[in-house]
C-alpha cells in the first residue's frame, strides 16, 4: 500500500550538492520540512538562507504556538545575545502584557503576507 508524504512532514536528503538543493528547496515550498544527510555541514542544501533576522526579531513561536518541532535554525554572523524562554513562561508573558502578544500577531501577519507575495511572484513567474 503507498502512503503519501503529507506536507508539514519531515523529508531527509541524502547528499548535500545542488540537486539536492534544488530538491530541498522545492519541497521547502511545498511545506515540508528538510533533513540534510551529508558528509558536511557546509552544503548548498544546508545553507538556504529562509529570513534575515534582525535587532529583537523572535523566533521558535511556531514550535511553541503548535506545539511541533522548530521549522528553522538560526545562524549567526557575528556575536549577539538572545533570550531563550521556555512554552509556559512565554503563556504567561502574553497573558500579562497583551500588547505583546497583539505585536506578535502583526508580525506573524507581516510573515505571512510576505510568503504569500512570493508565492504569486513564484506562479507567476511559472505561468509566464
Amino acid at each position: 500500500m503507498i502512503h503519501p508524504i503529507l506536507p508539514g512532514a519531515t523529508i531527509g536528503v541524502l547528499g548535500g550538492g545542488q540537486l539536492g538543493r534544488m530538491f530541498a528547496m522545492a519541497a521547502r515550498r511545498m511545506g515540508y520540512r528538510v533533513h540534510t544527510l551529508a558528509p558536511d555541514d557546509d552544503t548548498p542544501t544546508g545553507q538556504i538562507q529562509v529570513a534575515e533576522m534582525k535587532k529583537n526579531d523572535f523566533l521558535g513561536e511556531i514550535a511553541i504556538l503548535c506545539d511541533v518541532p522548530r521549522t528553522a535554525t538560526i545562524k549567526a554572523r557575528e556575536p549577539l545575545n538572545t533570550l531563550k524562554i521556555s512554552k509556559d513562561t512565554f503563556y504567561r508573558m502574553v497573558g500579562e502584557f497583551p500588547t505583546m502578544a497583539i505585536e506578535i500577531m502583526r508580525e506573524l501577519a507581516h510573515r505571512v503576507e510576505d510568503t504569500n507575495q512570493k508565492l504569486r511572484e513564484a506562479t507567476a513567474n511559472k505561468a509566464a
